[in-house]
């Protein structure tokens, strides 16, 4: 389409339906599969090796980024919808596939070793996880315009429902992980189907091969004052918009990379601490923190001054969460409850990803996002695999996350204040 069409900021109502309806779809099939399943992996192995196999999904997203170059390159990204009923079906085998292993492996039959057979999975399974979410990002971003943050909420609202549901239907821990990786893999099998179904209404099709100064951002003024802006900065202050460009690239990447080794650290053991906390009430929790995160993604869209400010709630929102989490280990329980600051942490994301999009408008943006995502998650399992080799619990691993999550906030603030230092520079443009 062309580089400012009306598709691109003004997407119809069928095509909003659908991109929300492929988020909810896939988040439901994410909660059932990805919530329970770190305790999952510590009821079949050690907790060292849990941590050291969970280390293979984050490793397997980061070869996403070397993907979808390749996928560039071949023109496969320039018809989204195929690629995401390719990978929503694969999404399925493979949780499919996990939840058999794991069930093997309980019983004591595998191939080569317990931790190497579910590592096996794993690397796939995380391969064509973050690959399915990148091409979701993409259309959220770049074809949803202003509506990104709605579409990104149907995600939310998938979780949480996913969440509820375990809450409500799995008395125990034992109950849910005996079902949750197939129950994720027939939602998934829905994600294909229902993305099938929307190449009867609506077609995606973002140019891959756009320049920042042909796509502006889906918030930005309209085709002819931005363009003109953007040339005229480009003519009259090239080196310094290009050396202020990467810099702000580089420090973007590490602000998403530190986000995430917190965001891992606590999904490692947030199953495990909510419900050995709270008991069934554990699921609960965690679905409100989820209910406010949708709360705040729709309201995005009608603040939008407050979204360019954006990316210091994602740290502050750890550090709540990491000092509650910290209290109510060491027996002040009510202030477990300030795990409901998780609900920053989705706000922070797609803030990140439309800086991305507005520094890198090709899908190879959002796929660099992926890659600084991934390699903090394994970064915080190899730190989990130190910290909580014994079993003894995730206090260290938190305060070190809670340490990070200060940076990150540091970093963040710094940024935006870089950013505020360059808007007053350039002036009119």
């Amino acid at each position: 389409m062309e580089p400012h069409s009306s598709s691109a900021t003004k997407p119809s109502a069928s095509s909003i339906f659908f991109s929300g309806g492929a988020y909810f779809i896939h988040f439901l099939a994410l909660g059932f599969a990805s919530f329970p399943l770190q305790t999952h992996l510590r009821q079949v192995l050690s907790p060292a090796s849990a941590s050291l196999v969970a280390s293979v999904v984050p490793i397997a997203a980061c070869s996403t980024y070397f993907l979808f170059r390749f996928a560039e390159a071949r023109g496969w990204t320039r018809s989204p919808q195929w690629m995401l009923v390719a990978l929503a079906s694969s999404l399925s085998i493979m949780q499919a596939t996990l939840g058999m292993k794991l069930h093997w492996v309980s019983g004591h039959s595998y191939w080569i070793g317990p931790a190497i057979d579910v590592a096996a999975c794993l690397l796939v399974l995380g391969c064509v996880q973050s690959s399915c979410m990148t091409v979701l990002n993409h259309i959220g971003v770049a074809a949803m315009g202003s509506h990104a943050y709605t579409v990104r909420a149907a995600g939310s609202a998938g979780y949480m429902v996913a969440v509820m549901l375990m809450g409500l239907l799995g008395g125990s821990q034992l109950e849910v992980s005996e079902r949750h990786l197939f129950v994720g893999a027939a939602c998934s099998a829905v994600h294909a189907i229902f993305a099938a179904l929307s190449f009867a209404f609506v077609r995606w099709t973002p140019d891959p091969s756009r320049s920042s100064s042909q796509a502006p951002h889906p918030d930005a003024s309209p085709p002819d004052t931005a363009a003109t802006s953007a040339a005229f900065c480009t003519e009259t202050q090239p080196t310094r918009v290009s050396k202020s460009h990467a810099l702000e690239w580089w420090c973007l990447l590490v602000l998403v990379w530190m986000i995430a080794m917190c965001e891992m650290s606590y999904g490692l053991y947030s199953h495990e601490f909510l419900t050995s906390t709270y008991g069934a009430w554990g699921y609960f929790v965690f679905a409100t923190a989820i209910a406010m995160e949708i709360g705040l993604l729709l309201a995005m869209p009608r603040l939008n001054a407050l979204k360019q400010r954006l990316l210091f709630v994602g740290p502050l929102g750890w550090i709540c969460l990491f000092s509650g989490c910290l209290l109510a280990i060491a027996g002040w329980y009510p202030m477990g409850y300030f795990a409901l600051a998780l609900a920053l942490n989705c706000p922070f994301q797609v803030s990140a990803n439309e800086h991305a999009h507005r520094m890198k408008p090709s899908i190879l943006g959002v796929a660099s996002m992926t890659l600084a995502q991934s390699l903090g998650y394994v970064t915080a399992t190899f730190v989990a695999a130190w910290t909580t080799g014994s079993g003894n619990g995730p206090q260290r691993l938190w305060t070190i996350m809670w340490i990070a999550s200060i940076v990150a906030l540091i970093l963040a603030l710094w940024k935006m204040n870089r950013d505020r230092i360059e808007a007053t520079a350039k002036g009119p443009c």
